[in-house]
């Protein structure tokens, strides 16, 4: 295997277009776990214990001011909380409260400064509040990194040749996460979105109410066999395996 390839149908884009760029262009997607701890009670009785449902929304907000506040703001990350679950009763002051949630990064450096500060807010609001608060951060998908300029240029010759010149090259950065980053670890490649957007409307991707125009299939399937044309076909030059498009750019780990 010389070169892999991957399209993504995109419905936040119109139907006829494509949207490649060079660089990261899917976020590294983890999942963490956060334990919090204290001393439940009455609760008309709060004197002795240690509410965890106030320990857990102060972490919740203390957790979200490192993305507006720690991170440069020209290096996207998002840090949510999904899930939260905790408390016995109406009138039970809760001991414990687990919190589940995922980070999304396009760089090391931004990851490691999230998972660092993530671990100091647990470890500050437990200090602050009298409790105990543990951490799990599970690593998960690398970033999708278009790393090699020339398998981008190929997407978009034969894009031009599918769609036209001004409906081909499209930016799209998304924090989604892809697993064809790994192929993209391993190989040159290029990975890019085709426009499925019904008429006059949308209907976002992991939603309920998701659908797309299949007419982008046959954009998608077209691409492809233009791809291929590139590198098979009679007037196929010789594959190179140009350098990466800049030093240092990889994906996160």
């Amino acid at each position: 295997m010389d070169f892999v390839y991957g399209i993504h149908l995109w419905t936040y884009i119109p139907l006829g277009t494509i949207a490649v760029s060079d660089g990261p262009i899917m976020a590294a997607s983890d999942r963490f776990e956060i334990s919090v701890r204290g001393k439940g009670g009455h609760g008309a009785a709060p004197q002795g214990t240690v509410d965890a449902i106030v320990e857990a929304a102060h972490l919740v907000l203390g957790l979200q001011t490192i993305v507006s506040r720690n991170r440069d703001p020209l290096d996207p990350a998002v840090l949510t909380c999904g899930m939260i679950k905790g408390g016995h009763g109406y009138n039970i002051i809760a001991d414990h409260v687990s919190i589940t949630g995922t980070v999304r990064t396009f760089t090391p450096e931004t990851k490691g400064l999230v998972v660092s500060r993530m671990h100091e807010v647990c470890e500050g609001v437990a200090k602050t509040y009298g409790g105990e608060i543990s951490m799990e951060y599970h690593n998960g998908y690398p970033a999708t990194v278009n790393r090699w300029p020339e398998p981008v240029k190929v997407v978009k010759r034969v894009g031009e040749a599918v769609v036209g010149a001004d409906r081909c090259g499209l930016t799209c950065r998304t924090c989604g996460a892809e697993d064809f980053s790994y192929l993209l670890e391993a190989k040159p490649g290029a990975f890019f979105f085709v426009g499925a957007a019904l008429p006059g409307e949308l209907r976002p991707h992991h939603k309920s109410v998701f659908d797309f125009d299949e007419d982008a299939l046959l954009v998608s399937a077209s691409v492809f066999l233009h791809i291929v044309d590139h590198y098979l076909g009679p007037d196929a030059e010789p594959a190179k395996h140009a350098a990466p498009a800049a030093a240092g750019v990889g994906a996160a780990s």
